[in-house]
């Protein structure tokens, strides 16, 4: 019925209802264009500058990676502390309790190895293996389609395997040391770092996503090369943090603490530049200190010269009331003797 009346009303205008829906279809299909034109020649600044960011942001696929490049630029220790400090909250945010049980039990087993004397006895059973492994999974990227190879391994072949890569990750032997944990089923150069960062951390960084985006220049990827390029920027982060306590795997557990600060929404240090985090941590430190001072303040007993002061003023103020009336007559006595 519609149409029909649409029709008629053409048909009653003389005008041909090709021309007129042409016409109509024209102006229906421009209207948006030119508003969008319109809206684009109003503010040519905005979009020109949307283009550049967009040109210039870095292929990131991990959410918060930008924010761990952002640390990996700042030389301040103070800022990296902070962020670092935040670890254990951030895995709770990121797996709960659950995961947290597991990492402390990823540090005991750490422990276990970095403490052990004996160098035959340094190695990892195929139940560690595998927990281990789950704690991965967990903080980071789950591969399950690897569990099925891992649970191939043996007893035997875990033990050998790792007792060997221990014994090159002693000498210092890094490359050697990956390409052994690698010979067992299923596991590659990101968990053989898992492991290895665990016994050695001053030497080895553990190969997480987050941190493979953050400082390899090319696509992520889990190869042997990319590992060791990787490995070595976390090593000459903790050189240029002061060394010692700062290792290539601390740094790296620093860059993801980062990463997981920015995805959860947290207050991102690495925004307020390196002047601007020191600052923060003055300030802190200050309120804390004044506030220690008033305390102090309050509960602080005198010192020995405090005490020595009060004394002689004490002396002088109060002196017995017959001494003080000795001392008016005497002043009087010498008075009529100038008179006289």
């Amino acid at each position: 019925a519609c149409s029909v009346s649409l029709l008629l009303i053409i048909a009653s205008l003389h005008i041909p209802a090709q021309s007129f829906l042409q016409t109509s279809l024209y102006h229906i299909l421009s209207s948006p264009i030119q508003t969008s034109r319109k809206l684009s020649s109003e503010q040519p600044h905005q979009c020109k500058h949307s283009e550049e960011i967009i040109s210039n942001m870095p292929n990131y696929t991990r959410p918060g990676v930008a924010a761990a490049a952002r640390l990996a630029l700042i030389t301040s220790k103070s800022t990296w502390e902070q962020i670092e400090k935040q670890y254990s909250e951030l895995i709770v945010r990121k797996g709960g309790k659950k995961l947290l049980e597991m990492d402390k039990f990823r540090d005991s087993i750490s422990a276990k190895l970095r403490n052990c004397t004996d160098n035959n006895s340094v190695f990892i059973s195929r139940d560690e293996l595998l927990e281990i492994v789950q704690w991965k999974f967990a903080k980071g990227k789950p591969r399950y389609a690897l569990m099925k190879h891992l649970t191939a391994n043996s007893e035997k072949d875990v033990k050998t395997a790792s007792k060997t890569a221990f014994q090159k990750a002693k000498k210092n032997d890094i490359r050697g040391a990956v390409q052994e944990f690698c010979k067992l089923r299923g596991v590659g150069p990101a968990t053989a770092s898992c492991f290895l960062s665990m016994y050695r951390e001053d030497y080895f960084a553990f190969m997480d996503d987050e941190v493979i985006e953050c400082l390899y220049e090319g696509k992520r990827g889990y190869t042997l090369n990319i590992y060791l390029n990787v490995n070595t920027k976390c090593a000459e982060l903790a050189k240029g943090l002061g060394g010692g306590c700062w290792t290539p795997y601390r740094a790296g557990r620093a860059l993801w603490t980062a990463s997981q600060i920015s995805s959860f929404g947290l207050e991102d240090l690495t925004l307020l530049g390196e002047a601007k985090s020191d600052e923060v941590k003055i300030k802190t430190t200050k309120k804390k200190v004044e506030k220690g001072t008033k305390s102090d303040e309050g509960n602080a007993k005198p010192t020995k010269k405090k005490l020595e002061k009060a004394n002689v003023t004490e002396g002088v103020s109060k002196k017995p009331k017959e001494e003080q009336r000795e001392d008016e007559r005497a002043l009087r006595r010498s008075k009529r003797a100038k008179r006289s």
